[in-house]
């Protein structure tokens, strides 16, 4: 991003909302859009999710829980909520 973006994200997000004006939802959101940002954050958890049923295919343990852990990261990466 550029300076002004920068100053923008600083605005709204480190000042704890309280200098957010009109049509910055909207121009979040279209920077969001333009830098693919939800979806490289999605493939980032994604590797993340991974990471965390090796780690939980190692630990073993009760079957019941284990399968419940190792169902856990896909259900954080496709909630809708």
């Amino acid at each position: 991003g550029d300076a002004e973006e920068a100053a923008f994200w600083r605005r709204v997000m480190r000042e704890g909302g309280r200098r957010q004006e009109p049509g910055d939802f909207e121009r979040a959101v279209a920077l969001l859009r333009r830098r693919n940002a939800i979806a490289r954050t999605l493939e980032f958890a994604r590797v993340y999710a991974d990471s965390a049923r090796a780690a939980i295919a190692k630990v073993g343990g009760e079957p019941a829980l284990a399968a419940a852990l190792m169902d856990l990261p896909d259900f954080v990466l496709e909630r809708a909520y």
